[in-house]
């Protein structure tokens, strides 16, 4: 038996809803739905998960497919049980992210399975996202119990076809060969699509608006030929910008350098490179010579800047230790920008912080973790002259040779090797080092590759006693630290690597600046400005251990968002970061470089919107939310002590106060019952108790589940789905497109929306004039917002993407028409009062009722509530007469 899968979501990172784009008048889905149909399947099925299958279900029904709920994250294992329930002998997989998939590809590679037995088989030579691949069932249930690669359960088939010694793999070339891009993956990828679909059109406008095979292969022909010899025909998704400023050494350089090489979709960008003050284009390539860095993942400052000013520039991160105005004014205005161990005055103004190295500014990054620095190689053996050497061990006087790195970098723009050089060779230091390490000592210099200073060079003469050697500075660097036993450095990347690599680093500063960040890093100093053999002596012999740069024991960042696990090295962390620049959901406004930070952590960044003061939050991972029945059950239990189908009677109780207050606020003719719709329903306690009221009630709600239950249990509609996909003639007595209902309320909903000021303007128009709108979300003008911000924010539910306060909630409506009449100021908790409250946190153990009867706990819910401190709101908004 053959299944043909057709596997869809609608959370995409890269292209959220992209299964709902527009494409010649129907949905990218339907698209894909009605080209497929045609091939010869037993049965076809849908494979989603829960809100694809809501949003999507009626319409795959529709045309003849079964719809199957499987994991969200874990693609293969969907698969797997989409095998184990409809048991077929092949799948068909195709994806719904391919509107101009080929009825002849899927057909021809259908036939040329069958003709080799393979295992997998999948057409080569032809345009991405126009083809299928075709495989034994019992081969994808292997790799599902088998897989263990991220990549490959999201991915499905590479567990098949990385083992082709286990795996029978067809890939043949297609009858009719086309290079070129046909799927819908990005913003980019909807503009081209949207033009060769307008394009077909014009030229055919006869035909079915479906571009075919031939045409599609005919025009990705021209664009290539188009394009051809062009740079940078894929537009790199990140570039990073380094520092090239003469004093500043190279660090900086090599570690964007090494980045990109660790990642296909970014680019160096040498945008100071030639500038007055900054390195040449020769001396950037001296510093990079020995990375072999390809030459088309270099762009000079001009290349940079007309990939950043194109349709869809990529983000910037910038790795210049003090970022200047004149910097910024190079980058277009809404370019996503995130620093890396940024210590300018414009840090704030950064999307995204990470600080690898310790720093003196106050000012919290997103992430602060040593772990982003790249640890040494592990696993190739020692190739210098100490291959013995286990990570950490020093040795002490008289054990064995002790082997010294001196090093200051690829610039050295101190000169501060010169000076340690020369106190080194001195006859009296050699004396003292040889009274200290009997067993002698060979030195190391690295020479610097640019130099402000004259380099150290060889002295003339070569004291007795330590063994001096001279090389050439390495850009690998910290693979060969492993090979000494302490290393001699200023404040930098060099130090942090040693400590990686488990080799004590002794630091000499260039500056009171570098002093003070190498005591703060924990590190021993030998001199401030120029080399203190004393010090440096005495911190060789007898090494003491202080206080590091590291992430918390309990897996906290120093931003304070718990990890599982600990911090990836940089290019794994940005490899799954997502930069965007931030606008204002409610109103829209982007004003400038964004609206001020006003929280930072790992996988988010809240602003403030300068116009309507909207707190947003610029999510940087996304969130793996779920409204089914486990968010009604363990997670609503969490947060409350019991289910919400438990805690009904206390909803229903406050339900009835609600409506009370609608009701004084509703002038309504008595011919008719008012119509009520309630968005973000959950299992109906707002809508039985309107029902039993006398009100015409509906519902929407994102959980099935929750919608099934409604409906079936107290017979009342509602509509399973995103608020974003609803309209009105889904719901219940529509007249057009007129409005219908007399109220619209949404309890604890908004907050959960991506665009709040897109549902409030709609809200509005389904009202009839005088109607009331009735919200209610959590308050950050609250006590915990105001004097526990960011342990408010800290808390704050990844899916809860904006936070209101009444001040906003009545600008925003005021401004669509719907003025607010009443604000309901709820959630007191005196406990949450600093100080104060605390005591009363501390005496929970005697029961809740005794401590709400203690007169400190009247007094801080008396305080509460004259000053409205409530952690949660309500706001009921009449509409205008017009």
């Amino acid at each position: 038996m053959t299944a043909l899968f057709l596997q869809v979501r609608l959370d995409s990172r890269r292209l959220p809803g992209k299964a709902l784009r527009l494409l010649g008048g129907k949905l990218s889905i339907e698209w894909a739905l009605d080209a497929l149909a045609p091939l010869p399947a037993d049965i076809r099925v849908l494979l989603t998960d829960s809100p694809g299958a809501a949003v999507l279900g009626g319409l795959a029904r529709r045309r003849g497919w079964l719809v199957f709920i499987g994991p969200k994250e874990d693609v293969l294992e969907r698969f797997a049980q989409g095998i184990r329930h409809f048991c077929p002998d092949r799948v068909i997989r195709a994806t719904g992210d391919n509107p101009l998939v080929s009825l002849p590809l899927a057909l021809e590679a259908v036939e040329q399975f069958e003709k080799a037995g393979a295992d997998y088989c999948g057409l080569r030579e032809i345009p991405l996202g126009a083809g299928v691949e075709v495989i034994r069932a019992q081969a994808l249930l292997e790799a599902a119990g088998e897989a263990r690669d991220p990549y490959e359960r999201e991915h499905v088939c590479p567990f098949l076809y990385r083992r082709p010694e286990r795996y029978r793999i067809w890939t043949p070339p297609a009858s009719r060969p086309a290079r070129g891009r046909v799927t819908l993956d990005t913003p980019g990828d909807l503009a081209r699509l949207e033009g060769l679909f307008r394009d077909y059109r014009t030229q055919f406008p006869e035909k079915p608006p479906l571009p075919d095979y031939d045409w599609v292969c005919r025009r990705l022909k021209e664009e290539e030929i188009e394009s051809e010899g062009s740079p940078g025909q894929a537009a790199p998704r990140l570039l990073l910008w380094p520092s090239l400023w003469r004093g500043g050494g190279l660090g900086h350089l090599i570690r964007c350098a090494r980045t990109v090489q660790a990642l296909p979709e970014a680019r160096l960008w040498l945008g100071d490179c030639g500038g007055k003050g900054c390195f040449s284009p020769a001396e950037a390539e001296a510093a990079l010579a020995g990375l072999s860095l390809p030459p088309d993942r270099i762009l000079s400052p001009e290349a940079g800047l007309a990939l950043l000013k194109g349709p869809s520039g990529p983000a910037v991160l910038l790795d210049r230790r003090r970022t200047r105005r004149q910097d910024l004014r190079l980058l277009p205005p809404q370019t996503p920008t995130a620093a890396l161990d940024e210590g300018g005055r414009f840090r704030r103004r950064f999307v995204y912080l990470l600080d690898s190295l310790p720093r003196l500014s106050s000012s919290p990054a997103n992430l602060s973790s040593p772990a982003l620095l790249e640890a040494p190689r592990s696993g190739a053996p020692p190739a210098g002259r100490n291959p013995g050497r286990a990570a950490g061990d020093h040795p002490s006087p008289g054990n064995r040779r002790f082997r010294l790195l001196v090093s200051f970098g690829g610039e050295d723009p101190a000169g501060l090797g010169g000076k340690t050089l020369k106190a080194l060779s001195r006859k009296r230091n050699v004396r003292r080092l040889g009274a200290a390490f009997p067993q002698g000592m060979d030195i190391t210099f690295l020479s610097p590759c640019l130099s402000a200073a004259s380099p150290p060079g060889k002295p003339a003469r070569l004291p007795e006693g330590p063994g001096f050697f001279f090389e050439p500075f390495l850009p690998n660097l910290k693979d060969r630290l492993g090979e000494y036993d302490g290393v001699l450095c200023s404040f930098g990347l060099t130090a942090f690597e040693a400590r990686r690599a488990g080799v004590p680093a002794i630091l000499v500063s260039p500056s009171l600046y570098h002093h003070r960040l190498a005591k703060k890093g924990g590190f021993p100093r030998a001199g401030l400005g120029r080399f203190s053999f004393s010090a440096f002596l005495a911190a060789l012999v007898k090494p003491k251990a202080s206080p590091a740069f590291e992430e918390s024991p309990d897996g906290k960042s120093p931003g304070g968002e718990r990890s599982d696990e600990k911090s990836p090295e940089l290019p794994d962390f940005l490899r799954g970061l997502l930069l965007a620049f931030p606008s204002c959901p409610g109103c829209g406004a982007s004003k400038g470089r964004g609206d001020p930070v006003i929280g930072r952590f790992p996988e988010r960044t809240y602003h403030r919107c300068r116009r309507c003061g909207l707190v947003y939050v610029n999510l940087h991972r996304l969130p793996s939310g779920d409204y089914g029945s486990s968010y009604f059950e363990e997670d609503y239990r969490r947060q409350y002590g019991r289910t919400y189908l438990e805690d009904f009677p206390q909803l229903r109780r406050l339900a009835r106060e609600r409506l009370a207050l609608i009701e004084s606020l509703l002038r309504r003719e008595k011919t008719s019952p008012p119509a009520l719709l309630d968005i973000g329903c959950a299992y109906g306690a707002f809508l039985v108790e309107a029902a039993r009221r006398g009100f015409k009630t509906g519902g929407v709600d994102m959980s099935p589940e929750a919608a099934a239950h409604v409906r079936g249990e107290w017979g009342i509609p509602v509509w399973a789905g995103p608020v974003e996909q609803w309209e009105p003639a889904l719901a219940l007595g529509t007249e057009g497109d007129s409005p219908l209902f007399d109220v619209v309320a949404s309890w604890y909903t908004l907050e959960h929306l991506k665009d709040p000021g897109d549902f409030l303007n709609r809200a509005v128009q389904w009202l009839k004039p005088g109607g009331i709108l009735a919200l209610s979300t959590p308050n950050l003008a609250g006590v915990s917002g105001r004097f526990r911000r960011r342990s408010f924010l800290l808390r704050n539910p990844a899916d809860h993407y904006t936070l209101w306060t009444p001040r906003t909630a009545r600008r925003l409506l005021a401004a669509l028409g719907c003025p607010v009449r009443k604000v309901r100021i709820t959630g007191h908790h005196p406990e949450r009062f600093p100080l104060l409250g605390s005591r009363l946190s501390r005496r929970g153990d005697q029961g809740g009722r005794k401590r709400e009867g203690t007169l400190l706990y009247r007094g801080l819910l008396g305080l509460s509530r004259v000053f409205a401190l409530g952690d949660t709101f309500e706001v009921y908004a009449v509409k205008e007469k017009k």
